[in-house]
């Protein structure tokens, strides 16, 4: 917590089941709010209530580029005179 001390943070997921504190690194999870509090420990204890939100996106998908796009060039049959242009 930086430059607090003598403070608890609790984590609570989005069923308010409790959590470890601190989080697990890496804290993998989908997309979803946790609920914080941090208290601090002294006789005049005090509670500060937040969320952190959670963004999941899909994974990119990647697929194959035929070969045919990649490997063209153009249709001379003497190196020297190739242009080596590649249609895309």
């Amino acid at each position: 917590m930086n430059v607090l001390t003598n403070v608890t943070v609790t984590y609570l997921d989005q069923n308010n089941n409790p959590l470890s504190s601190p989080l697990p690194n890496p804290f993998i999870t989908g997309s979803q709010v946790l609920k914080v509090r941090v208290t601090i420990n002294t006789v005049t204890a005090c509670s500060f209530d937040s969320t952190v939100q959670f963004i999941v996106s899909d994974l990119p998908e990647a697929f194959p580029v035929p070969v045919s796009l990649t490997t063209v060039s153009d249709d001379e049959t003497d190196p020297a005179l190739q242009e080596w242009k590649i249609w895309v």
